[in-house]
């Protein structure tokens, strides 16, 4: 490679990183070509910038920081086929690991929410969601700062590098992404919109929606229950764009007090503590909950907060053969979306009757003194729900008294939230087998520490003197 730099790898790098400075872009390219012997020019490199303004090949991403660039939607077209595609690909996988990475950080588990039911999730995994935000004016969330560390050899949770943490990652207001699309007279989230939000090539997100079927994959998980369900869950590419929308867009839409999947501080166990110690407990399920919500009916919910242009290109990501897929990222946040107008319409004839409720997923619970109320809300809410173009699965309805085991989201609430007995007894055999052969379970720490985590999340357990046991197991484990 000669010493004369084509302008095609600054707009690569810039790509890549975006939103960056000139002197990051130089970092980069000198990591990346670090064996060719060539000196990247920092001057070279500001110049290309300044001169690729003037025709939107690369914009300003602050209108604080004037040495903050992105690229415009000219680069994409001037940009070399298999050099776009290369900073695409690039600036997803690196999207992925800087998430990843940064949520583990901030003391976030690592799961990703499938939508699938309670009932289906190993009883020591902890769902985690993301935090609520105004729909379009979010503030910068942790895991999405830029990208460029994930380049560094410093890079990582203990980084001492400068971060640059924007609210639509590229670009750091919607004005400047409204200016723009003017010439083109677009909204900020049409298709080339949010691919310049992303940092994407507004060809490559037109390729992916119009190959959706191509971008998923199929398997079955095991149900606690017996049986399997099907997960249908997004490719890398298609999967880093849904996370993009679900952690800036969609976790903010409203969502009502009595939902407590996908929602930050809320869980199984708060869902249960509403119905502890009650005479009757009751329980109904969606049926085919998330194939239920059609294209349709988010583009009706959605127009009262973007376009109609907006929501029709946001349900084009997010669904499959017309509905959202059990697997998305997005699925979960917009099932919870989609069901706020007809819990508020439960809650509020709940209260009338002095039943409680809560809704998991596509659990719904109720509970209170006297059983004819509870048959006559599970009626009441059949109706509300057939209004709103939901089935129940008449299979899992259930009323449980107080004589008998009652379970609410896998959580045992007859006198108080604990986990159940079998799964009690589970986790103490494999904590005096783990006390008892240390030298058999070093490889399990991880799955250990994972039941300490469950147990500690119920407020009962949290300082008990069985916890403080199994922990002192861990340190001893971790020392081997």
């Amino acid at each position: 490679m000669s010493n004369k730099v084509h302008p095609y790898y600054y707009l690569w790098a810039l790509g890549i990183i975006q939103p960056a400075t000139p002197t990051q872009v130089q970092h980069v390219l000198e990591k990346t070509f670090v064996e060719s012997g060539v000196k990247f020019n920092l001057n070279e490199i500001v110049q290309c910038f300044e001169n690729c303004l003037k025709g939107k090949i690369v914009l300003k991403a602050s209108e604080w920081n004037d040495s903050l660039f992105s690229l415009g939607p000219n680069a994409y077209m001037l940009l070399p086929n298999r050099l776009r595609f290369n900073k695409d690909r690039t600036r997803l996988f690196l999207l992925k690991k800087a998430r990843i990475a940064s949520r583990r950080a901030s003391g976030h588990l690592d799961l990703d929410a499938d939508g699938a039911s309670p009932s289906d999730k190993r009883s020591f995994k902890i769902q985690v969601p993301r935090p609520i935000k105004p729909l379009g004016l979010a503030p910068a969330q942790f895991y999405w700062s830029g990208a460029y560390r994930q380049l560094t050899s410093t890079a990582g949770p203990n980084s001492t590098l400068p971060e640059v943490r924007l609210p639509f990652l590229s670009f750091e207001s919607i004005n400047l992404i409204k200016s723009i699309n003017e010439s083109t007279k677009t909204t900020p989230f049409s298709i080339t919109g949010l691919a310049l939000c992303i940092g994407i090539s507004p060809s490559l997100l037109v390729s992916t929606i119009r190959n959706i079927e191509k971008q998923y994959q199929t398997f079955e998980i095991e149900k606690h229950s017996g049986g399997t369900r099907t997960i249908t869950a997004p490719r890398v590419f298609l999967k880093t764009i849904q996370h993009w929308l679900a952690d800036y867009l969609f976790s903010t839409l409203p969502v009502h007090d009595v939902c407590h999947a996908y929602r930050s501080k809320r869980s199984i166990i708060s869902n249960a503590e509403k119905h502890t110690n009650q005479k009757f407990v009751a329980k109904i399920d969606i049926s085919n909950f998330f194939g239920t919500i059609t294209s349709e009916m988010l583009i009706k919910k959605l127009s009262p907060f973007c376009s109609v242009e907006e929501a029709t290109v946001f349900s084009r990501i997010v669904t499959l053969n017309g509905s959202i897929p059990q697997g998305a990222p997005t699925s979960p946040c917009l099932s919870n979306f989609i069901l706020f107008d007809a819990d508020g319409i439960i809650a509020k004839e709940c209260q009338k009757v002095g039943v409680n409720y809560t809704r998991y997923s596509d659990d719904l619970t109720f509970s209170g003194e006297n059983r004819g109320q509870l048959l006559e809300i599970i009626s009441f809410t059949e109706n509300v729900l057939k209004e709103y173009g939901f089935e129940l699965n008449p299979s899992k309805t259930h009323i449980m008294t107080s004589g008998m085991l009652q379970n609410v989201t896998g959580v045992t609430v007859n006198e108080k939230v604990q986990p159940p007995r079998k799964v009690r007894k589970k986790i103490r055999a494999m904590f005096h087998q783990a006390e008892q052969s240390p030298e058999n379970f070093k490889d399990q720490l991880e799955n250990l520490a994972g039941y300490v985590s469950y147990l500690n999340a119920y407020p009962e357990l949290k300082d008990s003197q069985t916890l403080r046991h199994y922990k002192e197991v861990l340190v001893k484990l971790s020392t081997l």
